[in-house]
């Protein structure tokens, strides 16, 4: 029990000094992909430029010895939208599905953002880093009803 204690303490603080000292960029795998390292072989054709630039906390918050799925800088709702809005203009982006709505993944339950549905931030073997083939069967993934002849 204490051995464990004095790992989870010492990686945390690792992981805030390396942070400070760097402020508040990740070097190069340094401290992510020790213990995340199915995503830096994650083999895609296409890749999100933080990712490929090894800087998780462009997006992320360290999470030390108490991380969570996820653990984004903001709250998942509008304000992961303003996430991926800090880089990318709000001219060339929807809000959500639709532009605007408020609809939650008939998959998950989750509101529809950005990454929640459609993008995968780390990387995707498709264009435009979807989470599937785009066209219609990205839509059909969640209209299912529209394929079998009923709803809109």
């Amino acid at each position: 029990m204490t051995l464990l204690v004095v790992v989870i303490v010492s990686v945390s603080e690792s992981i805030s000094n390396s942070y400070s000292q760097n402020e508040g960029k990740v070097e190069r795998g340094s401290l992510c992909f020790p213990c995340h390292a199915d995503f830096k072989d994650k083999n895609v054709g296409y890749e999100h430029k933080p990712f490929i630039q090894e800087d998780c906390s462009r997006c992320h918050k360290f999470h030390g010895d108490n991380p969570r799925k996820g653990n984004l800088k903001k709250n998942f709702s509008q304000a992961d939208i303003d996430l991926c809005y800090s880089c990318h203009p709000n001219d060339k982006l929807g809000l959500s599905h639709p532009v605007g709505g408020n609809m939650r993944d008939p998959n998950t339950g989750y509101l529809m953002t950005c990454t929640s549905t459609c993008h995968d931030p780390h990387g995707s073997d498709y264009r435009f880093i979807l989470r599937q083939e785009g066209g219609k069967n990205l839509c059909i993934s969640c209209h299912k009803e529209l394929i079998e002849g009923r709803g809109r």
